[in-house]
């Protein structure tokens, strides 16, 4: 089964090459806009009702 994975954390390379790697079999959404703070809010986005498994902190 194939998720759908968004992530808008701001990870570095090797952290983001990691996830890359490891969600290759999913289709992985990376938000435009990425943080590191995880308390930061991120971007209203519309498919949130949809995704299966959210990385960070989206509204």
């Amino acid at each position: 089964m194939s998720l759908t994975i968004y992530c808008n954390t701001e990870f570095g390379d090797m952290a983001r090459d990691l996830l890359i790697e490891g969600t290759r079999e999913h289709r992985l959404i990376q938000a435009a806009t990425r943080s590191a703070d995880v308390l930061q809010a991120g971007a209203e986005i519309h498919i949130l009702p949809r995704l299966i498994f959210c990385l960070g902190n989206p509204r």
